[in-house]
């Protein structure tokens, strides 16, 4: 698959690159060709439901990286997938 003329499409790249191939568990899940996370594909088993929301949670506040995990309201949302 070549890359989006818009870079608003899944790269087909970032899927099944977290442990036992999961899309979103684990850093870096699946995205788009411009960086922004994608939520296009099924997850590949249940565990990928709450990673989704995790991601989305954290992205919605402008959160990046492990390092800004010590912020209260970061907490909050990983607490919310426990």
């Amino acid at each position: 698959m070549g890359r989006s003329r818009f870079n608003f499409d899944l790269d087909p790249s970032t899927l099944n690159k977290q442990p036992f191939g999961a899309h979103y568990p684990g850093p870096g899940g699946s995205s788009k060709f411009n960086g922004m996370p994608d939520f296009s594909v099924s997850p590949v088993d249940l565990s990928g439901y709450p990673a989704i929301g995790h991601v989305r949670r954290y992205f919605k506040i402008g959160a990046e990286g492990v390092s800004q995990t010590t912020n209260g309201i970061l907490k909050r949302a990983s607490l919310l997938i426990i």
